[in-house]
């Protein structure tokens, strides 16, 4: 899922370092029938030269004081942030005094209602974001929209008091100091105890369920139709924190909170989790990504980003997603590594690349694949080298060392060095600092074997398997940091079978024989044709909807069984094509090893066609299997077939890949 804990790296630092803003005390008025903010913010600055701020454009300053007393603000310019939201840069005018610390109160008010009806989220795809809106749907404020005034501080002390009208309520960083719901009004009030790196707020008309454990208070927020969720979503936060707790430190802050959003969300703040009412419904959400949002109140969200790339998004990725697959059977966790090394080698190429070190935020399928998965593949291979103890010894290091603070590379690669008493300055520079991953290739020679890596060196410890005739198997491993290295066999005449890497434990490019088909083929094809039964309005519609979910477009390009089909992907609905997918007998499919009723059931099936590409079945024996389907399915990008019924996910798995050229078996 993204985070948000990272957004404000992204956020442009578009002021000379002259003015730091240390606390907040921001007062907000909502009214979400007009989308109108009214606010009165008292800040604690310390400034240099000139003091100045940025604000939102769509915000009018009424009034402005510096330690009482009014004083002139100067709309120096407009300026782009994040997101593109438009910023003014203020400054104030402080005749003869050139340098201190002042209280400035600022009062503005504005109206801000962006159109939350094309956002989305999933594993896939993200088509916008939203910075700011206040509607009767809900508000959601984040701070690259300009909601409060910011200026070139890090991190800054918040008190955020929130009036609502009643029925409502509200949710931002920090502890729940003030809770007041009468006929007339709702007023909410958070307050940080440790400086944050900026604070968003969320409000509805929301049922709250709280609960109260270890001296935390876990909440839902969630509206009246999901309230049954409440239930599994806090103890399954309790859960979570819980496990992170034993596992790294003490959970950081005195709430944890899941809330409902009005639009498609998956965003993480310091000590709560905003997940879009599509999202929250998921029933996999509960049991993957609530653990990695609970994680990041560790990781990003209390120990900082700092300079030289966010290391928080892959890091939280392998302790929790790839972690729950790792306690679940070895066998799925070996689909994780294989399916973060499918996501680099599909989306990720020379055009796009970029070092770790360049992470910021994740914005498409290819910057995912560098920060969240390559980066996990990073920490993965430097556990398996120093030792699952010396690893989690070094990241307690680094939450008693660096929480509160910004953190780097530079600082968590420190504490793996004191915690294994090993050098890392090599794997860091060449995994970290650098882009790219290697393709490895296997050449047998007469009495040995070369591994060889092209396209780039990187440091390596390679993982061999060798099988000989008495069944036996000798695992070894062998560093590489050059182009070839060799690999002789101590009986080459008894050795069955040779496989450098079979389970998938170094992060590398994958071998076109290595790549099953999966849904994300699909997904990332911007052009597709669908294959219908009958060009018929309602075949038409549901084609529509799939292509709106995929590619964000309405524009459909329909053909029936037996035209010919151009050199194109292809999406066959209510169809199979002759040489692909499961076959229907007897009103019957099978697919995973198990039967399934073609009336009540739908599959989803990704192949490759004859062409080179992509293909995706989506097959039942009635269109209402098939039209509850499209926004779910990006959801399911990494797997190779799936099964549903009323919508509901019953199965889903992968194929086997045709063959693996880094396996060598004896007489083919």
């Amino acid at each position: 899922m993204r985070n948000l804990a990272a957004l404000s790296i992204g956020f442009l630092t578009l002021l000379a370092a002259e003015t730091k803003i240390i606390q907040h005390d921001l007062g907000l008025t909502l009214d979400p029938t007009t989308s109108q903010l009214t606010a009165v913010d008292v800040f604690q600055a310390s400034y240099q030269g000139k003091l100045e701020f940025q604000l939102g454009t769509d915000f009018t300053i009424t009034n402005l004081q510096v330690d009482g007393k009014t004083r002139k603000v100067k709309a120096k310019s407009q300026v782009s942030g994040e997101d593109g939201v438009q910023l003014t840069l203020y400054r104030i005018s402080l005749p003869f005094k050139k340098k201190g610390q002042v209280e400035v109160r600022v009062e503005y008010a504005g109206r801000r209602a962006e159109d939350t009806g094309q956002a989305s989220f999933s594993r896939e795809k993200i088509a916008m974001s939203i910075s700011a809106t206040i509607s009767e749907e809900g508000v959601f404020l984040a701070p690259s929209g300009g909601f409060y005034p910011r200026a070139d501080e890090q991190l800054s002390l918040f008190k955020t008091k929130i009036h609502l009208p009643p029925g409502w309520d509200a949710v931002s960083e920090g502890d729940r100091t003030v809770v007041s719901k009468t006929d007339q009004a709702s007023q909410l009030a958070y307050q940080t105890a440790h400086p944050v790196d900026g604070i968003f707020v969320s409000a509805a008309t929301w049922d709250v369920n709280r609960k109260r454990v270890g001296g935390v208070d876990f909440y839902t927020f969630f509206f009246p139709e999901d309230t049954s969720l409440a239930r599994q979503y806090l103890d399954m936060s309790i859960r979570y924190v819980n496990m992170y707790s034993r596992m790294i430190s003490p959970y950081p802050f005195s709430k944890f909170a899941v809330v409902e959003n009005f639009f498609p969300t998956g965003y993480g703040m310091p000590s709560y989790t905003v997940l879009g009412r599509s999202v929250v419904r998921l029933p996999f959400i509960v049991h993957t990504s609530l653990g990695h949002e609970v994680l990041h109140n560790w990781w990003g969200n209390s120990v900082y980003i700092g300079e030289g790339g966010n290391w928080c998004e892959g890091l939280t990725t392998y302790q929790a997603d790839y972690l729950y697959k790792l306690n679940s059977s070895e066998a799925e966790a070996r689909q994780y590594r294989k399916d973060i090394l499918k996501d680099y080698t599909v989306y990720v190429e020379q055009g796009n690349d970029f070092p770790p070190s360049q992470f910021t935020s994740r914005s498409d399928m290819s910057t995912r694949a560098v920060g969240y998965g390559k980066v996990a593949m990073i920490f993965h291979m430097l556990e398996d080298h120093i030792g699952r103890e010396a690893f989690m010894a070094a990241l307690q290091d680094v939450v008693s060392r660096h929480q509160w603070t910004e953190t780097g590379y530079a600082d968590l690669f420190q504490a793996f060095e004191r915690a294994s008493g090993k050098k890392l300055d090599d794997f860091m520079a060449a995994w970290v600092q650098a882009p790219d991953a290697p393709l490895l290739e296997l050449i047998p020679t007469n009495d040995a074997f070369v591994i060889r890596q092209t396209g780039t060196v990187k440091p390596l410890w390679i993982p061999v398997r060798l099988t000989y005739s008495s069944g036996e198997q000798v695992s070894q491993v062998v560093y590489s940091n050059q182009e070839a290295v060799e690999v002789k066999p101590e009986s080459l005449d008894d050795l069955q079978e040779l496989a450098v890497d079979p389970d998938y434990h170094l992060m590398r490019r994958l071998a076109d024989s290595e790549l099953d088909a999966t849904l994300r083929d699909i997904l990332n094809e911007k052009e597709f044709v669908f294959v219908v039964p009958k060009k018929t309005p309602e075949w038409k519609a549901i084609a529509r909807s799939y292509r709106k979910a995929f590619a964000e477009d309405t524009s459909v390009v329909l053909l029936t069984p037996g035209e010919p089909l151009d050199s194109s992907a292809v999406i066959y609905l209510g169809t199979i094509p002759a040489n692909a997918g499961p076959r229907i007998f007897n009103l019957t499919f099978q697919v995973g090893g198990r039967i399934f009723d073609a009336g009540e059931f739908t599959y989803v099936w990704a192949f490759k066609q004859e062409n080179g590409f992509p293909g995706l079945i989506i097959y039942c024996l009635f269109p209402e299997g098939i039209k509850p389907l499209p926004a779910k399915l990006p959801h399911y990008g990494k797997y190779g077939y799936l099964v549903f019924t009323r919508g509901l996910n019953k199965l889903k798995g992968n194929h086997e890949a045709p063959a693996s050229p880094l396996i060598w078996e004896r007489g083919q």
